[in-house]
């Protein structure tokens, strides 16, 4: 498949309504992982002592599932696709999200999908295969609580398709992981409203070189959407994003939501209560980059390339 084809499938994926790199620092933090010998166990991810009732509990009703590990030579980047059974014997709604991207691993997106199981890992196309989008992790350890009464919904034996996106900027080879757990409301108490996700960006990105460009976009959710989290993606040329609640693109007076000085790991802001947009506002998204290389830089699905995107998880 060339790359122009793989341009346009993603273009009609995002159309349809359904979406990275490394930066020094996270390079940074890869090296300092790479001083442990290949396989190392980078250990397992801890409960945060959160005193909330509804905390995310280990012990309670789950499912993980890991990727991994995989080796990954220096300078390799690659995106490639498992797909996995939930392991649940019948319908269940889940209550949280929580991800694990030890070293290697610039984001990893999870679908629901009604592809068969497939624990071999395969290359495939960065957002732009079929199923329905319902989180990406962007930072090494990541928790999604939804608000009271809201859940996603797993069919029985829901199949799930992780996307691990892996770049490997140390000198020595690394091995590749990720996990991704769910835990899910009781059978005998399901939520009242479902979860969904709304992910949008700018796909005209042209950045000439050694130059600063800084691009809108705006983006109106569904009337009556309560958005509970929202974060933002771009590649390394990335040096600046936001999303504010907002009257148009070139509105200057916008509402603060999200911002990110972090390209390799923006982070995922969250709202309680949730917000409401009025219908009269939208979704301002607004990137900067730095390209200080000779060649221009558009959008695309590879690492040189840049990308410019929000993620709005509502109910």
């Amino acid at each position: 498949m060339t790359r122009d084809s793989r341009l346009v499938m993603l273009l009609l994926f995002v159309l349809a309504g359904c979406g990275g790199g490394a930066s020094a620092d996270d390079a940074g933090a890869a090296r300092e992982d790479a001083s442990l010998p290949p396989g190392t166990d980078v250990g397992t991810l801890e409960p945060d002592a959160d005193s909330r009732p509804d905390a995310f509990i280990p012990s309670a009703d789950q499912a993980t599932l890991t990727y991994g590990p995989e080796r990954l030579e220096p300078g390799d980047e690659q995106t490639v696709c498992i797909v996995l059974d939930a392991g649940n014997e019948a319908a269940r709604f889940v209550r949280t999200i929580r991800t694990s991207l030890p070293q290697g691993s610039h984001h990893m997106i999870l679908y629901r999908t009604t592809e068969g199981v497939r624990e071999r890992p395969q290359a495939c196309i960065p957002f732009a295969s079929s199923g329905d989008a319902m989180f990406i992790a962007e930072t090494r350890e990541a928790e999604l609580h939804f608000p009271a009464d809201t859940g996603l919904a797993f069919d029985a034996h829901q199949h799930v398709r992780l996307e691990v996106h892996a770049v490997n900027y140390v000198g020595m080879p690394i091995d590749v992981s990720a996990s991704a757990t769910f835990e899910f409301y009781p059978l005998d108490v399901p939520p009242t409203d479902e979860v969904h996700l709304l992910f949008t960006g700018d796909m005209s990105l042209y950045l000439p070189p050694h130059e600063e460009t800084t691009v809108t976009s705006f983006h109106r959710p569904d009337p009556g959407a309560r958005i509970f989290a929202i974060t933002s993606h771009t590649h390394s040329l990335g040096t600046y994003a936001s999303i504010e609640d907002a009257r148009s693109s070139s509105d200057t007076e916008g509402t603060l939501l999200h911002e990110s000085r972090s390209w390799a790991e923006p982070p995922l802001d969250t709202f309680d209560p949730p917000i409401v947009i009025p219908g009269d506002r939208g979704l301002r998204l607004t990137c900067t980059y730095r390209n200080d290389g000779d060649d221009y830089v558009g959008f695309g699905l590879d690492f040189e390339d840049e990308m410019c995107f929000l993620w709005a998880y509502w109910y």
